[in-house]
């Protein structure tokens, strides 16, 4: 059987509640494929998608003791594992690689991850790709620097006009205690466009960070209804229901965001909220 269709296996096997046979084929099936970070990154997910977290440490670990050579995937498998919880490793593991210099931003989030704010932004001073510009808010907001975080993404909002940019501006917006402005940006973003799925998962998130959940759920039933797999609504949704105590059905979103992108940060999200609570 190939891998593709063991993980399609695994996936249905979750979904069916039976987490004993997941847990035992995944294990297999990382074992059976070590020297393969992508197959151990995969594998390592879907142990944090069970809760297994034991098993999500031992198989990032049997990973990073056997990296490849090539340094894009070393890199990118010691991104995952930082992404995956193990920022403090993965960080050790980057900071004598050349690679630093020409991804910041993923240099930054993991030294973002690991609490050293001022360094994620030194990492990310003169990059002014969208996920800098994003994670410098981050960072900024975190050592309570609310009006530069504000600045910084307001700016970046005005020019890009995706999801995650406008979603920024928000955060950045909330954790300055200016929430009614991050309302009425969402709003006008909404008004703007009606029918655009990316203005729906904004205000269903943002009337989540203003405690409104029932506003929030129908957003984000609407975001979902126009587009099943938008990784927005589908994190938002999860963590309406972490909030209302069913950590059940919120790890059901986020196997469904790990199943379309292995190990993504938003699933990470959804599944520590879920641990904090458990």
């Amino acid at each position: 059987m190939d891998t593709k269709e063991e993980f399609s296996q695994i996936t249905e096997l979750i979904k069916n509640g039976d987490i004993d046979t997941a847990n035992m084929r995944t294990y297999s099936l990382a074992d059976a494929h070590k020297g393969d970070p992508s197959i151990s990154i995969r594998c390592a997910s879907i142990m944090k998608v069970i809760g297994d977290d034991d098993g999500t440490v031992k198989i990032l670990r049997d990973m990073l003791a056997d990296l490849p050579e090539d340094e894009p995937e070393r890199f990118e498998a010691l991104f995952a594992a930082g992404i995956l919880g193990m920022p403090e490793e993965a960080r050790t593991g980057m900071e004598s690689m050349p690679l630093i210099r020409e991804r910041p931003q993923q240099y930054g989030r993991i030294l973002f991850m690991s609490g050293r704010y001022e360094d994620a932004l030194k990492a990310v001073s003169g990059s002014e790709s969208k996920d800098s510009r994003i994670l410098r808010a981050e960072a900024l907001c975190a050592l309570g620097r609310y009006g530069e975080a504000v600045s910084e993404s307001a700016a970046l909002a005005e020019e890009d006009g995706s999801y995650e940019a406008a979603v920024s501006y928000c955060r950045s917006l909330i954790s300055a205690n200016r929430g009614k402005e991050a309302v009425k940006f969402a709003k006008s973003k909404l008004k703007s466009d009606k029918r655009s799925v990316d203005s729906l998962a904004v205000m269903a998130y943002v009337m989540r960070l203003e405690g409104k959940l029932l506003a929030a759920v129908n957003y984000g039933n609407r975001t979902l209804k126009t587009d099943p797999l938008h990784i927005g609504g589908l994190e938002t949704m999860a963590m309406c229901l972490v909030e209302k105590g069913d950590v059940a059905h919120a790890k059901l979103f986020a196997g469904t965001i790990n199943h379309k992108s292995p190990g993504h940060p938003a699933a990470v999200r959804i599944l520590d909220a879920c641990n904090s609570i458990s």
